[in-house]
Order: C-alpha cells, then structure tokens, then sequence
C-alpha cells in the first residue's frame, strides 16, 4: 500500500472551511454637486379619493424569513458547500492513488493508527485493540447512565403522578439550562430536581395550599375536643329551685321573728 500524504490532505480540509475574502471595492469620490435653484411655490394638492381596501393576503402565501433564518441557512450552506469541497478532495485523492473513496478512507484510518502507535511505542494492533475495548467501555458506561436515569425518571413520575406532556416539560426545562452532559447524554441533576425547578412556582403554591389547609383542620379538632360535656337538664333545674331563695320567703321569716311590720 503506498504513504499517503496525510499532512497535505489535513491542509486541504483545513482550507475547505476557510472562506474566501473578497477584496473591498475602492469607494469612487463623490461628485460635486452643483447649487440647486430656488423652487417656486408649490400650489395646494386636490383632494385625492380614498383609497380602495386591498384584497386580504393569502394565509398559505410564505411569510417572509427573518434576519436570524437568514443566518442560519447562510450557515448550512457554507457548512454544505465546505462539505462537497471536502468530498472533491478525498475523490482526487482517492484517484491520485488509485483507489476508491472506500478505500482510500480505510488506508488513511491504518496510516493515522500506525502514526499513533508510533507515537505510543507500541504495535498498531495491540493500539487498535486498546481502543476498541475503551470504546466499547465508554458505550457501556453511556448505556448504564442511561438505564439508570430512565429508571429514576419512571419511579419519579410514579411517586408524584408526573403525565409525559410534564415529563416532555421537563426534559425542555434541562435541554435549555444547560443540565446536560454530552459525553454520558444524560441530565447532570435527578429527574426529581429538574421537575422541582421546572415546577418551582406551582409547587410552592400547592405547598401553600396544602399547609394553610392543614392549619384549618387543626384548628376544628382542637375546637371539638374543647367542647362542654352535656349535662342532665331535669337535674340541674332541680338542684337550681333548691337553692333558690325568693323574696316572699325572706319577708316570712323576718315577720316570724317581730322585725319586720
């Protein structure tokens, strides 16, 4: 298999992203401009008529793309026209020295396998090997981050009856924060955290809710446990008219005993 010219083919793809400047046009001298004569009075305009209604727009028409769309498909295509650039290269590389796209990508990944193990001091295959098995290590990891989120996110929406419009809610609330690790593809915080945050507002006001009625019925057991016990009316009155000493009984007594005329 022939060397390859990987450094030459590393300056072509970075001058693929490189863009052309064009240079600036020179700025022509403006000319003179010559004093104006004075205007005569212009004469009152008549009265134009009203105008008619224009006819309502078509709401299938396209509406017109704002400045940030603009960019952003700027974007795509310099991204698009430095990948078919990037493409033209590897074909002329490929026909250079005779092969197929295919396999001139291949030759390039030995090359770069063989670099790196000189680099290490060690044989491409024990390096390829070494690789391979970090990177299944690394897909294994991702994966059992990923089992153990779903399995929280499950019991979480089943503890505190989460629907999956709310979930969806949610996974947004994270995505936009910033609560995201790239590297596992999973959220940096508990799914009950997120949901806590994301739904910060609405659960202080149902913990206010829940709590001043907590209050309410504290209040009413204590007012019932309070309460006189019932009592024998039939009783009561009878021991009231026992005691009772009326005015006609005094006057009796205090006549029996010659102090009152």
């Amino acid at each position: 298999m022939p060397e390859l010219d990987l450094e030459a083919l590393r300056q072509e793809f970075e001058s693929s992203y490189q863009e052309e400047e064009l240079p600036e046009e020179p700025l022509e001298p403006e000319e003179p401009q010559e004093p104006t004569e004075p205007t005569e009075p212009e004469t009152p305009e008549e009265p134009q008529e009203p105008e008619e209604p224009s006819e309502p727009q078509d709401p299938e028409a396209p509406k017109k793309q704002s400045k940030e769309d603009n960019a952003a498909f700027a974007q795509m295509r310099k991204q698009n026209e430095a990948l078919q650039r990037q493409a033209a290269i590897v074909e002329k590389a490929a026909a250079k020295n005779g092969m197929t796209v295919d396999q001139y990508l291949a030759a390039v990944e030995e090359q770069e396998l063989a670099e790196r193990a000189e680099k290490q001091d060690t044989s491409p295959e024990i390096l390829r090997r070494l690789e391979q098995a970090e990177s299944q290590l690394a897909n294994q990891t991702m994966q059992s981050s990923q089992d153990r989120y779903l399995a929280d996110v499950r019991n979480v929406k089943d503890k505190l009856g989460i629907t999956d419009a709310e979930a969806d809610t949610v996974f947004k609330f994270i995505g936009e924060n910033g609560y995201f690790n790239p590297e596992t593809k999973t959220p940096i915080i508990s799914f009950e955290q997120a949901y806590k945050l994301a739904n910060f507002d609405s659960i202080l006001e149902r913990k206010v809710k829940e709590e001043s009625q907590k209050r309410l019925a504290d209040k009413q057991a204590r007012q019932r446990n309070t309460a006189l016990p019932h009592t024998n009316a039939s009783t009561t009155s009878t021991e009231s008219h026992t005691d009772e000493i009326t005015d006609d009984f005094v006057k009796q007594r205090l006549k029996e005993r010659n102090l009152l005329f």
